[in-house]
């Protein structure tokens, strides 16, 4: 019986993993450094620094994941909830 349980939890958590939604770009600060993974419009990543230099922004990410017919940013790390907009508005900028 714990074989089957711990199978189908296996099989459930591997399922998770490779059918999760991923997002479509990441950029990210990591001691000041920005990196970014996948397709994103320059003049926001450029957007993205200014905000991140600005809010004093040392280690965090602003990912953008398919929503419907557009895009949804998340945030991570160092960025605080009354900065998101910033990002937001910037956003709206490139699209």
């Amino acid at each position: 019986m714990w074989i089957g349980l711990l199978g189908v939890l296996a099989v459930l958590g591997l399922g998770f993993l490779l059918f999760r939604p991923r997002p479509l770009f990441r950029i990210r600060v990591r001691d000041g450094e920005v990196i970014v993974v996948g397709r994103v419009p320059a003049g926001f990543v450029t957007d993205c620094e200014r905000i991140f230099a600005d809010t004093g922004v040392r280690d965090g990410a602003v990912s953008g994941h398919a929503r419907g017919d557009g895009v949804r940013l998340r945030f991570a790390g160092g960025i605080r909830r009354e900065h998101e907009q910033r990002y937001r508005n910037a956003w709206l900028l490139h699209v």
